[in-house]
């Protein structure tokens, strides 16, 4: 996967391969909770270009739309929103693997 939209893309076929029972449950994990780590670094980066008050071009992120992008500053309050919603995922995956772990 090169971008945002294939990692969705390949996710959504791992839920589809899960729900038909195609995939292990523990499989869909891993793969899950490796997705979120790469959204996890996207997410740092755009913490961090947030508090410097820059625009990041991040490649990962960079596929064209059907409707185009503007630039303003209320797409830091969106980009910021985006952020806490991958962190968000983050934590439910970290509690999940918490959950998982034998003591």
């Amino acid at each position: 996967m090169n971008n945002i939209k294939e990692l969705r893309t390949e996710m959504v076929e791992v839920f589809t391969q899960l729900k038909a029972e195609k995939i292990e449950t523990k499989r869909a994990h891993e793969l899950s909770n490796a997705a979120g780590k790469i959204l996890g670094t996207v997410a740092a980066q755009l913490k961090y270009a947030l508090q410097r008050g820059e625009m990041p071009n991040i490649d990962f992120l960079n596929v064209e739309e059907t409707e185009p992008y503007v630039v303003g500053e209320h797409n830091f309050a969106y980009i910021q929103k985006q952020v806490e919603e991958i962190e968000e995922i983050e934590k439910d995956d970290e509690e999940d693997v918490a959950a998982d772990t034998p003591t």
